[in-house]
């Protein structure tokens, strides 16, 4: 688990007990002591289970983790969905927000040499990336954009997407581009 960054978000990798079928963009759901589920979509990274979480105040899942100790034992069930990275698309283009950049971490990994990938993603703060900024670095992403909501500019994601208008109708032409859409409920 990495310490908490500005905005009380923390990254969390999990590793499994035994050999399971995932891919980024699956949930995972925790029962804690309440018995209500709470679904963490996720990322395959480095074969592992990576969460983005915002620690909250009163939150029981959110707080049950980050105080949980390394090789400690968590009981889970895993749900398949269709929120994938497209293999065979040429263009693809990652929309996200805060925390939900979790699964596009992992998807970040899928691009392939032939695809041109353009993520467009919501931060509170610069600092606020710093969480995420490793794995930014790494990827083989043709651009990205982000907003910051908390900075001078004062810009959510809508907002650079309206900046971007000629450039997304051009891709929105092509058939084989793929939007992905990931909202984090609140």
């Amino acid at each position: 688990r990495t310490e908490k960054n500005i905005d009380n978000t923390y990254l969390l990798q999990l590793e499994c007990s035994k050999k399971i079928k995932f891919k980024s963009g699956d949930l995972l759901g925790i029962t804690p002591e309440d018995q209500r589920v709470r679904y963490y979509s996720i990322s395959k990274y480095n074969k592992h289970i990576l969460l983005s979480i915002k620690k909250h105040e009163l939150g029981v899942v959110s707080n049950f983790l980050y105080e949980s100790y390394i090789n400690s034992s968590l009981s889970t069930n895993l749900q398949t969905t269709d929120f994938h990275f497209p293999k065979k698309a040429k263009d693809v283009i990652l929309i996200g927000n805060g925390t939900g950049i979790a699964p596009f971490i992992g998807m970040l990994d899928e691009i392939k040499k032939k695809q041109s990938v353009h993520m467009f993603l919501g931060m509170r703060t610069k600092v606020s990336l710093d969480l995420y900024e490793p794995y930014l670095k790494e990827s083989k992403l043709e651009s990205i954009s982000i907003a910051y909501s908390q900075e001078e500019e004062n810009l959510y994601v809508q907002d650079v997407l309206a900046s971007k208008e000629k450039f997304l109708k051009r891709q929105s032409k092509f058939m084989d581009t793929q939007m992905i859409f990931y909202q984090n409920k609140k």
